[in-house]
């Protein structure tokens, strides 16, 4: 029985000890305690609960055209340096 309960107070302090590991990981995000995770996770639901998934999607590929748009612009830009170089080379 002696062995039991020096088992039990061994599985107890080891989980202690790692609550408070997980404690001290939490704070080091700037989180002090389980209770501010899950309110912090309660209002990221309410926030992203106000946002539409068609909203969403809209805006990816809006930034999808941009970035598309810009690379080609990047293109048209490095044509133009390098014709600009040609046409500076000294013949």
């Amino acid at each position: 029985m002696t062995i039991q309960v020096e088992q039990t107070i061994q599985q107890v302090e080891a989980i202690f000890r790692f609550n408070q590991e997980v404690g001290r990981r939490f704070a080091e995000c700037g989180i002090a305690s389980t209770g501010e995770l899950l309110k912090l996770y309660e209002e990221l639901r309410e926030a992203l609960a106000r946002i539409s998934l068609p909203e969403l999607e809209w805006a990816r590929q809006e930034a999808i055209r941009l970035q598309k748009r810009l690379n080609e612009l990047g293109d048209e830009l490095q044509h133009l340096c390098a014709l600009k170089a040609a046409f500076e080379i000294r013949h």
